[in-house]
């Protein structure tokens, strides 16, 4: 079966819900094999180019 296939006959929000659980645990997994201090120097090279250029970087694991 495909996956996709598991999302015929569910509702919208139901498939966002799902969506969202996966990818907050793909999350959690990277972060937990990073140290504080690659964590810490992400989050502020990320804040810092979004506060100076007023977007996102959406590459954010592009950058290791």
């Amino acid at each position: 079966m495909a996956a996709c296939q598991q999302f015929l006959g569910k509702h919208e929000n139901e498939i966002m819900e799902i969506s969202r659980e996966t990818l907050e645990g793909h999350q959690r997994a990277i972060m937990g094999n990073m140290t504080v201090e690659v964590l810490f120097g992400s989050f502020i090279w990320h804040a810092s180019y979004s506060f100076v250029t007023g977007r996102f970087p959406w590459n954010v694991f592009e950058t290791y």
